[in-house]
């Protein structure tokens, strides 16, 4: 097909080789190539840089996300590779345990999921909960609570209300997976 054919130069691929001959970052390229030739309206890819030197894991994801937009695929599904998904994609789902937790834009979620360290209790942190909280964690001096801040007066709020202060912790897209994924309170 031609989807093919511009596959083949876009990543300098022999189509003479037999795939047992090819390099098994290049097998992963032809695995795309296979995959973006059944000309579906969705594809979900497992790990798709997998084996890939640097230089090429990097580029990779960014190849594939132009070829899609191309071929006017609706929806591309990775799984894993966090770091090549928060380059490449516009929305994220997040399942665990087969229950959607989080399906949005990831500039949304970026900017309202965050990390909050609370520190200073004047009075001790024994009764402090957040609510909503996907996680919290308590130490004798501190706690730290992964939350979505939607609102700016909220943890000002929160903090005044414990007599405590705080310190807000931007997450990147494999830090939010890692929080959201865990058990929600220890």
């Amino acid at each position: 097909t031609a989807v093919c054919g511009r596959i083949l130069k876009r990543f300098r691929i022999d189509p003479a080789k037999r795939i047992h001959a090819l390099s098994q970052g290049t097998a992963r390229q032809v695995a795309f190539m296979l995959a973006m030739a059944q000309q579906t309206d969705l594809l979900i890819l497992d790990e798709p840089a997998a084996n890939l030197d640097v230089v090429a894991r990097r580029a990779f994801p960014e190849e594939m996300l132009a070829l899609i937009r191309e071929e006017n695929k609706t929806r591309l599904q990775l799984r894993n590779g966090l770091s090549d998904v928060e380059r490449v994609a516009d929305e994220v789902g997040i399942i665990t345990q087969g229950v959607l937790k989080i399906s949005e834009p990831l500039d949304q979620l970026k900017e309202t999921v965050k990390k909050v360290r609370f520190h200073g209790f004047e009075h001790g942190n024994s009764g402090f909960e957040v609510p909503g909280a996907f996680r919290l964690t308590k130490t004798a001096d501190e706690a730290l609570a992964t939350l979505r801040v939607q609102d700016e007066t909220t943890l000002p709020k929160l903090a005044a209300a414990h007599r405590c202060q705080y310190e807000v912790i931007d997450l990147n897209l494999e830090d939010i997976f890692v929080e959201i994924v865990r058990e929600p309170k220890d």
